[in-house]
């Protein structure tokens, strides 16, 4: 968490003299609160046959609701989930933008070392593997869909720009896709990925 602190000024007459002075020790006091991930400024809502999480997101890949007679994604191959997150403004300042970025870390104990790559960019035979949130567009939620979204409401149809932006109680539909395709993971590979959303806002 950032935050930042406006520079505070004082102004004063002549009898402040010249203004020099050795050093100025202030105290003030900052009041942070913070909420779950669908109450938070930035609201994040995951489908919940994945998500495990509580107050956070936190999603498992290899036994979601859905993968009730499986243990994980499949080799050498493009998994999608349509739509996996969608992220909603909750505050009053206009979203410009969201940007993605990912950290894996294998967990299996190969002592092995994957890196994310774009989807569709993976080296062949590498230790590489390619993730990625990718803009849905337009999406209606509906009550059986996993979301704590209602089924009255959409998903922007653009992805949020300075032109574009993503208004407050405005939502944003993503899609993860996973691509394993020329990638050395095998059926003994279990990687925790690390995903960073940084919003920008209009200023």
């Amino acid at each position: 968490m950032l935050l930042g602190l406006g520079t505070i000024v004082a102004g004063g007459g002549a009898a402040l003299g010249t203004g020099a002075f050795s050093s100025v020790e202030a105290e003030r006091t900052v009041t942070v609160e913070t909420a779950g991930d669908a109450s938070a400024f930035l609201g994040l809502d995951a489908d919940d046959a994945y998500d495990v999480g509580t107050d956070t997101v936190q999603l498992n890949l290899g036994s979601g609701g859905n993968d009730a007679d499986g243990s994980g994604l499949n080799i050498d191959a493009k998994t999608s989930w349509e739509p996996m997150l969608a992220v909603q403004n909750n505050g009053t300042q206009k979203v410009t933008e969201l940007e993605f970025s990912y950290d894996v870390a294998n967990n299996d104990g190969s002592g092995n070392t994957f890196s994310r790559v774009e989807v569709g960019s993976v080296t062949a035979d590498s230790n590489e593997i390619g993730i990625e949130f990718q803009y849905r567009g337009d999406h209606s939620f509906g009550s059986t869909d996993g979301f704590e979204h209602g089924s009255s409401e959409s998903s922007k149809s653009n992805e949020p720009t300075s032109g574009n932006p993503l208004n407050t109680t405005n939502i944003a539909a993503y899609d993860l896709v996973i691509d394993t395709r020329g990638s050395n993971v095998d059926s003994s590979t279990s990687l925790d990925v690390t995903v960073t959303i940084t919003a920008s806002t209009e200023t």
